[in-house]
């Protein structure tokens, strides 16, 4: 699993990086970005799982990182972690798919909490996805037989004409 940490501070990025439990959470990617600009470049090539995002920053703040990643990555994980507890901070973050709000200075058992969070989450995305795929590839594997059988029925007389031909 990837993580992009995006904040304009070197050192709240370099806090985040030794406060993380990342082996532990099954993290082994981790990805830095000093603006909102350049996570959609490194979110573009990279494709993280998770973004931890400061809210406040030059050229694309965490604001419009967040309106960005709910209109053209929404399955991304996304985590604030913002200097400014600032209720309309908040709120933005909720509707545009944030996952938490963690204030600075960051205290590592929210940190912790949050990363467990977003990783089991997307687990369990990529179960279902999985489950999906082997499904799809079952029917496909089972559609001739089922053609088989439906054509079989016709011949034979075995139901009515219509219900078959509808199948």
């Amino acid at each position: 699993m990837k993580v992009l940490i995006v904040d304009d501070e070197k050192h709240v990025r370099d806090a985040i990086k030794l406060l993380g439990e990342w082996e532990r959470l099954g993290i082994t990617d981790i990805m830095e970005a000093a603006d909102g600009k350049s996570a959609t470049e490194m979110i573009e090539k990279h494709a993280p799982q998770i973004v931890m995002t400061d809210m406040r920053m030059p050229r694309m703040d965490g604001t419009q990182l967040m309106e960005w990643l709910s209109r053209s990555h929404p399955e991304m994980k996304t985590i604030v972690i913002s200097g400014y507890d600032d209720f309309d901070l908040v709120r933005h973050a909720i509707r545009h798919g944030g996952m938490d709000y963690i204030l600075k200075p960051v205290d590592p058992a929210a940190l912790n909490e949050a990363l467990a969070k977003a990783a089991e989450a997307c687990r369990e995305e990529e179960l279902k996805r999985r489950q999906s795929s082997r499904q799809n590839i079952e029917m496909n594997r089972m559609r001739p037989h089922y053609t088989d059988k439906l054509l079989s029925d016709l011949i034979g007389g075995h139901g009515r004409r219509e219900e078959i031909l509808q199948q």
